[in-house]
């Protein structure tokens, strides 16, 4: 029976060189610090983990803010903010990409700048202060809105979201290391399982929950997703100060599986560039094929149940691991399906069109789910452990994030200008992201046989099976580089 892979590659083991570096990360006088790097011991707590239960728990009350902020936002702002233009949408997810970047890439380099001391001085600290600053952000957006009068105050939105996407970009790296820190092997396994099952399914109940609210109450959508944030800092009680140090001696595994990982790095990206895509695109779909406000948002569950699927089928089956036809597969399915659902509602029969748009949505998730699984397996099979590493593959999701809407956008303001005759603007977005994500596709698929095939020369040459892999150029240093206990990076929904 297969396992669900860690969300990212994990930490290294806890060697002498590597406890040094931890003991030059806490900094002069931590309980870390030796004189002999050879001696370098790791202190009890911070070895043990965080219970799972606990973990999962805040999982599944902050991926309310990914549904309402990802799927449900561009509706709020359509039916309460006076978004009324296509171009408005797209350029609030640009906007939304843009920002998640900052933080993605700050991530690592604040955790290892935190004090010793203070009220910023541990992991579960900064996660209390995280949950704070989400949840007034969410409360005073909604309070603001209030005040302003409906269809009124569009910059509240602009604000919101500009402060909202970074802080998520920093939230949900924390969370993750707190899944692994301290568990290995077949126990870090499970628990990277349910947190996939977790936070996916919470995104589908989520989204279910708030559909009836959208017309009726958008701003208490917000409102209430605040008082979420603020409930978790409660939670955060059960956690300990820091995510404990998580060591695993990673099987050897077959020289394809680098060449499979470094494939799945492009295509995560491109995945989340067509569901940032989709998400400002679906208020459109909605008013075109006649789909009440409250249950165009609902709609959104087709492709978000189809992708919890795929992360279940792919745990319980490991046939795949491997084989290249199952990315392959992925990314056809991708772009099958966002083909099916932009273009049903402007070029399928009234009363083909609805059914089509379905199947396409779930055509979409199952291949969102099956290169999202395949990336983390493969990511976990070859390991890699560094944050700033991490960081730069959350920085590529935010690439995908931004890239998406950006493609709609421009698709937007061609047809508005009559520069691409002929074409509508679903169209021309569906052109935009198919030619990206075929190009992209070849030069990966390509980089990765050539990689692939360059690493069979070397084993069978007697050189090791990591030469060129990220995690051989990570961790080929002499120690002094310092690392971050127990954290890693996970490429987000």
């Amino acid at each position: 029976m297969g396992t669900a892979p860690p969300a990212h590659p994990t930490s290294p083991s806890p060697t002498p060189e590597t406890g040094s570096a931890l003991a030059a990360s806490f900094g002069p006088g931590s309980l870390l610090q030796d004189t002999g790097s050879k001696n370098a011991v790791l202190p009890t707590g911070l070895t043990s983990s965080t219970p799972l239960t606990a973990v999962l728990a805040f999982t599944f009350l902050n991926s309310l803010g990914s549904a309402v902020l990802t799927n449900g936002l561009f509706f709020l702002a359509r039916e309460r903010f006076g978004f009324a233009t296509d171009k408005s949408l797209f350029a609030l997810g640009v906007i939304w990409g843009v920002m998640y970047i900052p933080g993605a890439l700050a991530v690592g380099p604040i955790l290892r700048r935190l004090p010793r001391t203070g009220p910023l001085s541990t992991h579960r600290a900064f996660l209390g202060w995280l949950m704070l600053a989400l949840g007034l952000c969410t409360i005073l957006a909604a309070v603001s809105a209030h005040y302003s009068g409906p269809g009124r105050g569009s910059w509240i939105v602009w604000l919101m979201v500009m402060i909202y996407s970074p802080l998520s970009g920093m939230l949900w790296p924390i969370v993750e290391s707190y899944v692994s820190g301290g568990r290995s092997g077949q126990r870090m396994r499970a628990a990277i399982g349910r947190f996939n099952i977790t936070w996916s399914s919470s995104l589908v109940v989520s989204t279910v929950v708030m559909a009836p609210f959208i017309r009726q109450a958008p701003l208490g959508v917000l409102a209430v997703l605040g008082l979420v944030h603020l409930a978790c800092i409660v939670s955060l009680r059960f956690f300990r100060p820091r995510p404990g140090i998580h060591g695993e001696d990673h099987e050897p595994h077959p020289p394809v599986y680098i060449g499979l990982l470094s494939f799945c790095r492009v295509a995560l990206p491109l995945a989340f560039m067509f569901v940032a895509a989709l998400a400002p695109y679906l208020p459109r779909a909605s008013v075109n094929l006649k789909v009440a406000p409250e249950w165009g948002v609902a709609l959104a569950t087709v492709w978000l149940s189809a992708r919890v699927c795929s992360f279940i089928t792919l745990e319980r089956w490991d046939g795949w691991h491997g084989r290249w036809w199952l990315p392959l597969f992925g990314l056809v399915a991708l772009l099958a399906g966002f083909g099916a659902l932009v273009l049903s509602p402007v070029a399928m029969p009234p009363k083909a069109a609805l059914p089509s748009f379905i199947v396409g949505l779930a055509v979409f998730g199952i291949g969102v789910g099956v290169i999202y699984s395949a990336a983390l397996y493969y990511a976990m099979s070859v390991g890699s452990a560094e944050v700033d590493a991490g960081g730069m593959h959350e920085t590529l999701i935010g690439v995908g994030y931004t890239a998406g809407p950006l493609c709609g956008l421009i698709a937007v303001v061609l047809n508005q200008r009559g520069w691409m005759t002929g074409l509508s603007a679903e169209s021309l977005m569906l052109l935009l992201t198919s030619v990206l994500a075929a190009g992209f596709s070849a030069w990966a698929l390509r980089r990765a046989l050539v990689l692939t095939r360059a690493l069979r020369r070397s084993a069978r040459s007697g050189l090791p099976s990591d030469i060129g892999t990220p995690d051989a150029r990570s961790h080929a240093h002499d120690g002094s580089k310092s690392v971050t206990p127990g954290v890693f990076v996970h490429p987000r929904r």
